[in-house]
């Protein structure tokens, strides 16, 4: 929630979801302080295809939101609809933030692994890839999307430092 701080050691399990929805989904919606570490892995997979009418997330970093993935984490997204993503930072509104930060940790998805929803006006939405891989599992391009989806979209910031890995 907003104003929290959480720290989740997944301790080498995972979580699995399943998105049967018609409605945007994500199995962690983050509006606080989240940092996941201690290994394990977070999927979802989607059985209801929505096309491009809504989006399918693992985790939806949204407005407010600060997510540290460390090293030994997946976060994977296994398809099943258009927009799936492992990771989405989302902005949505006026002087709004979102900041997600990879330090380590595998992303993974067959559509695009960490889209960058630029959505907000004067808004900061910043993505920093320390070290770690970001995949998408099937061949063709995007392992990160900067979407700006209309002329009010504020801009984003990415840096992808040198112990980084992109894939697609």
């Amino acid at each position: 929630p907003k104003g929290a701080t959480i720290e989740i050691d997944l301790n080498g399990k995972t979580i699995t979801g399943i998105d049967n929805t018609e409605k945007n989904f994500e199995i962690i919606k983050n509006e606080g302080t989240l940092t996941l570490f201690g290994g394990g892995k977070l999927t979802v997979e989607a059985t209801v295809n929505s096309g491009w009418n809504r989006y399918s997330a693992v985790i939806a970093n949204t407005v407010g939101g600060t997510l540290t993935v460390k090293g030994g984490v997946e976060i994977e997204h296994l398809g099943g609809t258009s927009m799936s993503y492992a990771i989405d930072v989302l902005t949505n509104g006026r002087g709004t933030s979102a900041v997600a930060v990879i330090d380590g940790a595998t992303v993974k998805s067959p559509y695009r692994p960490i889209r960058q929803f630029l959505n907000g006006t004067d808004a900061v939405n910043s993505l920093t890839v320390k070290a770690g891989s970001v995949i998408k599992s099937t061949n063709g391009n995007k392992s990160i999307w900067m979407q700006d989806p209309s002329a009010n979209a504020n801009t984003g910031s990415l840096v992808v430092e040198e112990g980084a890995e992109l894939y697609g």
